[in-house]
């Protein structure tokens, strides 16, 4: 198991990402109406026509996403810390704890409203769907903390060369802008995960700068 973390873990959290972007899209039917803009009724029938199947196979998938995420965040800590980079080994590492639980509770509210949304009272489907609505909080958290820990120590570590780092910067800036620009600022956080996990799969082995 070690060997297997320590060569494919750069590519584990670009893994998750796109895993969960695809089921997303393409089981899930995409984003639910908005509680502020929709009525009840489109709200509760979104998460009713999701189904059973629908739901279990979105759940199982966030699960299986934060694994991912947290074999990714456990070999890129081990490796900056190894190379140096203590401090922010730990924060790229509460980067890929926050981003897992962001994806265990989406699943879990997921799985609880296209199971219950027929039976729960109005209210609470309402609210429950209200609160996935903000849960690309700990998601934009996460991504943050990695770009920035990541670019930080690119010139210690070697992890990924200075373009990269500064283009995780610039992300990381654009995902902080409230609003629909953060929603872009999140989408080039996710291309830039799996840029990174690339060169990192390829530098993978490779020692540290002198």
């Amino acid at each position: 198991m070690q060997r297997i973390i320590d060569r494919f873990g750069p590519l584990a959290g670009a893994a998750s990402f796109l895993l969960s972007f695809v089921v997303w899209i393409a089981v899930t039917g995409g984003i639910p109406p908005e509680v502020g803009t929709s009525s009840a009724g489109e709200v509760v029938g979104f998460w009713t026509d999701q189904g059973d199947a629908t739901t279990a196979i979105s759940g199982l998938t966030a699960v299986f996403g934060a694994i991912l995420i947290l074999v990714f965040g456990a070999w890129l800590s081990t490796t900056m810390r190894d190379r140096g980079a203590t401090a922010l080994a730990a924060t790229a590492g509460m980067g890929t704890l926050m981003i897992a639980m962001g994806l265990v509770i989406d699943g879990t509210i997921g799985f609880i409203l296209g199971d219950e949304a027929a039976s729960l009272p109005v209210e609470s489907v309402l609210a429950l769907s209200a609160m996935t609505e903000y849960l690309f909080l700990p998601y934009l958290l996460g991504l943050v903390l990695i770009m920035v820990s990541v670019g930080a120590s690119a010139t210690q570590t070697g992890l990924v060369p200075s373009w990269l780092a500064r283009a995780g910067y610039v992300a990381a800036i654009v995902a902080l802008i409230p609003h629909e620009v953060a929603f872009v600022g999140i989408m080039l956080a996710m291309l830039w995960m799996l840029v990174a996990g690339i060169v990192m799969f390829r530098g993978a082995g490779t020692s540290a700068p002198a």
